[in-house]
């Protein structure tokens, strides 16, 4: 337990790198579904590609609410061409190295068990789940609740469901 402890103080307090020149934001459960959304290599899996580095870096470095009016920008595209041609005095492989680390090292989820007799097995995503958790027991507004740090939710809904027993956690 004292591994998921250490966890949880690093995740209240998360150092974040700076990937391209830009300072990232704590990964948070709106940066996941958004990448998600994009099917973005870094959370997809598989070999990544440049224009995902940009767009991954572009995206981790707002607020939900950030990027859901850059997107709307007209000269988005533009924009990326651009910054695409400028981060090639940087080291792309390294620079993508460092971006999966920090989605790695944001995306930290303890082990659990959900005992059977908790009832029915869920079949909606994790994270629809856990934005209503943060809504709902947090008191979080949705905006609140897509840019709180994604390992520190996911550990605090954890803490919840073993409270209630619905959860089991594994040291």
């Amino acid at each position: 337990m004292e591994e998921i402890s250490a966890k949880y103080y690093a995740a209240e307090r998360p150092e974040t790198p700076r990937c391209l020149g830009i300072k990232l934001a704590p990964y948070s459960l709106g940066h996941r579904v958004t990448l998600h959304a994009y099917g973005n290599s870094f959370v997809t899996g598989g070999e990544w590609t440049f224009p995902d580095l940009i767009l991954g870096v572009l995206i981790c470095s707002q607020t939900f609410k950030e990027w859901t009016a850059t997107r709307r920008n007209p000269f988005l595209g533009l924009f990326l061409k651009f910054w695409g041609w400028k981060a090639g005095k940087f080291n792309i492989a390294d620079e993508g190295k460092k971006f999966a680390q920090y989605l790695h090292d944001g995306s930290y989820l303890p082990e659990i068990n959900t005992p059977a007799d908790a009832g029915k097995s869920m079949v909606s995503p994790w994270e629809t789940r856990l934005k209503m958790f943060l809504i709902r027991e947090l008191r979080l507004t949705e905006a609140e609740a897509m840019d709180r740090p994604l390992n520190l939710s996911w550990m605090e809904y954890c803490a919840h469901g073993e409270s209630n027993g619905s959860i089991e956690l594994f040291s």
